[in-house]
């Protein structure tokens, strides 16, 4: 009968449920939204991470890679040093600084951020087209997209490569052209990024540092990850120099940088909330105005107030299991919508996302409207459960 009353309740007021339909799916996307956005950086963040297959990073002191002109000096030897430890299965330094390229002489050198490698290409970047397994061997410079656009260079084709200009002035300028090997993606360039790949010896020498021996970040892969944590400890003790990260430390730092999107996301998520709550409970209240004298009737021939309490509560709830759906998809498609704006900031990776829908988010989502029917439905429920018999069929008949 629970069922019969509530089911006939919303077929009856048909505009009353279309209006409360929108309201919650409008409010439900809003909701949705401002979930996804309060986690969705640190989830896409950390899903770049893991993609990556690395365990632990060493850096220059107080920097995070690539950030800063912070360098490790004499990088080589504790590169060796780190390869010796058993527990580790590669290790590998990157070398990061912006040097300048130009299709022809004559032509102005337009920056890049370049990364000098020693080895095998980094897990960072991800290959397109070429066959090449090394930049070093034979030496070559990998392009990402937007630079083999930008300079209408295709694998096999070379480029020059020069030191910055300032640089030419002291100590003459150093140039060498290299052939294009791969052309392909960095997974943290932003969209109009120009980056490529290049020996290690060459990055140096063209930027002049070959004596210092730099480098901006060392890569590792354990052999057994679940060693992380140990395995780090005894890298801050060793080196001092450097600070060391764990996967979950870079998140921790990303973490504590977005606080500014949780509490935005935490204040709009809270309004929608509400909205959503009190809306229910508004037409719940106008729909039992209505019906008063149907429920006293009811109460008269011997149904018990917690039926139609419960009547109520099944009202609420199914305006909001008809509009979850509805709500979770307009929620992504503004998210999607939102999510290509807020990437058009400069110096945002491509590959970032601001709105992520996670399942934990969806269900959390789901939960919240759930929550709000439930509190919208309270006070109508109080209501029903007081509602005196006698007066209230003599203000139905008179």
């Amino acid at each position: 009968m629970v069922f019969f009353l509530a089911w006939r309740n919303l077929v009856r007021s048909r505009t009353r449920t279309l209006l409360l339909w929108v309201g919650i799916s409008v409010s439900g996307a809003l909701l949705y939204d401002m979930v996804m956005l309060s986690g969705g950086l640190e989830a896409s963040f950390g899903t770049m991470l893991k993609q990556m297959n690395l365990d632990i990073r060493l850096t220059p002191r107080g920097a995070l890679p690539f950030t800063a002109d912070a360098e490790i000096r004499q990088g080589t030897p504790l590169v060796e040093e780190i390869r010796r430890d058993p527990r580790v299965a590669k290790a590998q330094g990157y070398y990061g600084t912006t040097l300048y390229w130009r299709v022809k002489p004559g032509d102005v050198p337009r920056p890049a951020f370049v990364i000098g490698v020693d080895g095998p290409a980094p897990e960072m970047f991800r290959l397109s087209s070429g066959s090449a397994r090394t930049p070093t061997s034979p030496p070559s410079i990998w392009l990402n997209r937007h630079l083999a656009a930008e300079s209408g260079a295709r694998v096999g084709d070379t480029l020059e490569i020069t030191g910055p200009p300032s640089d030419a002035v002291m100590r003459g300028e150093t140039r060498v052209r290299l052939p294009v090997g791969a052309i392909g993606e960095f997974r943290f360039d932003s969209a109009t990024q120009n980056s490529f790949l290049a020996p290690l010896e060459v990055a140096r020498r063209l930027r002049g540092s070959g004596d210092q021996d730099p480098l901006s970040l060392i890569a590792l892969r354990l052999v057994r990850p679940s060693e992380s944590p140990s395995v780090a400890a005894d890298l801050r003790r060793r080196f001092p120099q450097c600070e060391v990260y764990e996967t979950r430390d870079l998140l921790a730092r990303v973490r504590g940088q977005l606080t500014y999107f949780t509490q935005f996301s935490a204040i709009l998520g809270s309004m929608s909330f509400i909205v959503a709550w009190l809306l229910i409970s508004t037409l719940l209240v106008l729909s039992l105005n209505d019906r008063v004298g149907e429920f006293a009737v009811l109460r008269a021939i011997g149904i018990r107030p917690g039926r139609l309490v419960q009547v109520m509560l099944v009202e609420s709830l199914v305006f909001v299991l008809v509009s979850v759906p509805s709500g979770l998809l307009l929620g992504l498609v503004t998210a999607g919508r939102l999510d290509a704006l807020l990437l058009r900031g400069p110096g945002l990776p491509a590959d970032l996302h601001f709105f992520v829908a996670t399942g934990a988010a969806t269900l959390r989502t789901v939960a919240l409207l759930f929550l709000a029917g439930a509190l919208g439905a309270l006070y109508p429920m109080i209501r029903v459960a007081r509602l005196p018999i006698s007066s209230t069929l003599h203000e139905a008949v008179t």
